[in-house]
């Protein structure tokens, strides 16, 4: 049945793109009161237009996607707003390899090429260049990386290393939102949003100028979701949140040669939670609810200056406050980061080298499920990055070497080089290959974490015993050698490919192996303590690939698709003993396929559908008195929205997400099941 509806929508976006061609091939008379679709960013851009797109988050540099040595997508403001997702972790369901689950109402599983969690610590994202993962754990909280997505100019999502030029955790891919320059979000945008789970989005931005030479923008954000329901069970999840934001970006033009910016924003909101806790007492595991709080804000100023045309430097500050009051941990974290680097362009020679240094401090709690020690402490990092495109052949082959050096609190000094060669055997045409080594450094809470996982009384005569995560000080870094090969190509002015395949090989993964009991007295009442330590004695392969085509084949249709293949293969060195170390290999899809279509029809109409297939996943969990792994099922998820849109001042659209069914899983038991949502849209601009 959900096929059957599948196939209606693909139809009917087909037969609509045919209405669209032949609405097209009319010749409107005088009296005709079709108007020609509203222009917007990258909305009308060809083909090629696209693939000329400046990026810069390949090398820190200008750069056409055509000509990077990287599998890259970029998602534009115009994918954003077609698609009709509500969140910036939704917007990255449409990059190719990208692998996204929901966990619950506000917790996601997003990696690139493998080891999907909730707590991946593989994938770097940036905000403007700002380093958004938390320093704790190495991940992302995806629950509050968020702005006016209004204000987005492009999501640059590189999949595969970029370690040699942004460092450390850099591992698998890279994200970098870029919003937009303040002079592109002048006069006043309201946008406001109701939906059947996601209940309220309401932002409003007001953007301004300061003399010739400054403009700027102020904007304010609410969202809020009703809790979804427990997977396999019906029951509340208990996993509702609402969050309110605001911010502000300064461009200042201060001279012929000089720009500066300067942006920040604050936000604070709450979550619900429901955890299983562990305590000495009967029962010994209790379910607790709780309205979790988080706040924090962030401010950047970043000085740009053209020392000539061939010439130009970048030097960039950032504060960064988090905290987060949960049930399991109470975080209060700061970071202070600079950054400069240096662009100059030779005749054969491109060279970009750069210095930064990072100092984040730590004030974490203390309870009997999570205790560091110690419980505040601050890390420093330093870093040197030099990288050289060299010409070859003019126009032709390029060969590009570079290498990030680290220092970090944890395990010291780190290298991660890369070679890249480039060669375009015709003018649309590219293929490039790379090699690379990048890290993925140790986290507070591998190396100062004890963490009470489970408590029992199995006999009436035995005290309590408690299975416990402790640290391990010497744990070392996780290393990653890399190989890709690609392709990009312009077959037609209205058709394009892109493919990767790439072997990454992995060592120093983690696995939790279980040491021999020891009785503790402290805290009473006296208990059987199993200990658990995080070692480093996994390693792994994985390999696969990406491909994605783009076809307009009239100018009021635009169709893309993608499919991405990956297959892990992990290994437990010959001193492990861990039952569920290579669980890993099933928790990312191995199969995963996308299709969108955007229609612009007579009247100002946009109808816009897109279907997602992510492949069951193999072992999310372990059942240990089953002793075996828990499986996810594969879902197909299918949105379409249309809109209306007669002015640039007036934007009005109604959809539907994951329609083909009233709920589903995607990330398993113990996960909320993510249901249907019904949402109307209105944007006006004044």
């Amino acid at each position: 049945m959900r096929m059957r509806c599948l196939w209606i929508y693909l139809a009917a976006s087909l037969a609509l793109a045919l209405s669209a061609a032949r609405s097209e091939d009319l010749t409107p008379d005088k009296t005709s009161t079709v108007k020609p679709p509203v222009k917007s960013d990258f909305g009308d851009l060809s083909i090629e237009e696209l693939m000329n797109i400046k990026v810069t988050s390949v090398s820190r540099k200008e750069e056409k996607v055509s000509d990077t040595a990287a599998a890259i997508t970029v998602i534009t403001a115009e994918d954003i707003r077609r698609s009709g997702v509500t969140s910036i972790a939704e917007a990255l369901r449409m990059a190719p390899g990208v692998n996204v689950a929901k966990i619950d109402s506000h917790t996601y599983a997003i990696s690139i090429r493998g080891f999907q969690s909730g707590l991946a610590n593989k994938l770097l994202v940036l905000i403007d260049g700002r380093c958004v993962y938390s320093p704790l754990y190495s991940g992302v909280y995806w629950d509050v990386q968020d702005t006016m997505l209004e204000d987005i100019e492009r999501i640059e999502v590189i999949r595969g290393p970029g370690a040699t030029v942004w460092g450390a955790n850099a591992v698998n891919g890279v994200v970098n939102i870029i919003t937009k320059h303040s002079k592109d979000t002048q006069g006043v945008t309201a946008a406001l949003s109701a939906g059947t789970q996601e209940t309220t989005i309401d932002s409003v931005r007001y953007g301004g100028k300061i003399g010739a030479a400054a403009t700027y923008r102020f904007f304010v954000k609410y969202s809020k979701a009703e809790e979804l329901g427990l997977a396999g069970s019906g029951l509340a999840a208990h996993d509702g949140w609402s969050v309110a934001r605001g911010g502000t970006r300064f461009d200042i033009k201060a001279s012929r040669t000089d720009s500066v910016i300067v942006e920040g924003d604050y936000y604070k909101g709450v979550h619900e939670e429901k955890q299983l806790l562990a305590q000495l007492t009967p029962p010994f595991e209790v379910g607790h609810t709780h309205d979790a709080s988080m706040s924090g804000g962030d401010a950047l100023v970043r000085w740009g200056h053209n020392l000539s045309d061939t010439s130009n430097t970048s030097l960039q500050l950032y504060y960064d406050h988090t905290e987060r009051d949960e049930l399991k941990l109470d975080q209060d974290i700061d970071t202070l980061d600079l950054d400069f680097s240096h662009h100059i362009k030779l005749s054969r020679n491109e060279i970009v080298y750069g210095l930064g240094y990072r100092r984040v401090r730590e004030n974490l709690n203390q309870t009997f499920t999570a205790a560091f020690d110690p419980d505040g402490r601050a890390t420093d990092l330093f870093s040197f990055f030099g990288q050289d495109e060299i010409t070859v052949l003019k126009d032709t082959f390029f060969v590009t070497v570079g290498s990030k050096f680290e220092h970090n609190s944890f395990t010291g000094w780190e290298i991660q080089p890369s070679v890249k060669t480039l060669w375009r055997p015709a003018k649309d045409q590219t293929v490039w290959a790379s090699v690379s080594r990048s890290v993925r450094t140790s986290a507070p809470t591998e190396t100062d974490l004890r963490a009470n996982l489970l408590a029992s009384k199995p006999f009436f005569f035995l005290p309590p015993i408690v299975a416990a995560l402790f640290p391990n000080r010497d744990i070392p870094s996780e290393a990653e050698y890399s190989y890709e090969l690609g392709c990009r190509a312009q077959l037609h002015k209205r058709f394009s490919l892109d493919a990767a395949g790439f072997f990454n090989q992995y060592h120093g993964l983690r696995s939790n192996e279980a040491g021999a009991f020891f009785v503790e007295r402290l805290p009473l009442p006296l208990h059987i303590t199993v200990p658990i330590t995080q070692q480093a004695d996994m390693r792994g392969e994985t390999y696969g690939g990406e491909f994605s085509a783009n076809w307009d084949p009239i100018d009021r249709v635009k169709f893309s698709a993608g499919y991405s293949f990956l297959k892990i293969l992990l290994h437990k060195d010959s001193n492990a003993r861990a039952k569920d170390a290579e669980i890993a290999e099933g928790q990312t899809p191995e199969h995963q396929f996308q299709f969108r279509s955007l229609v612009d029809l007579p009247h100002n109409l946009q109808f816009d559908t897109a279907v997602y297939f992510d492949n069951r996943l193999k072992s999310i969990g372990f059942d240990s008195n089953k002793n075996e792994a828990i499986d996810s099922p594969s879902y197909t998820r299918l949105d379409v929205r249309l809109g209306w849109r007669p002015t640039e001042h007036l934007d009005l659209s109604v959809g539907g997400q994951n329609l083909l069914k009233t709920r589903h899983e995607e990330f398993g038991p113990g996960s909320s099941e993510i249901e249907r949502n019904v949402y109307l849209k209105l944007t006006l601009k004044f």
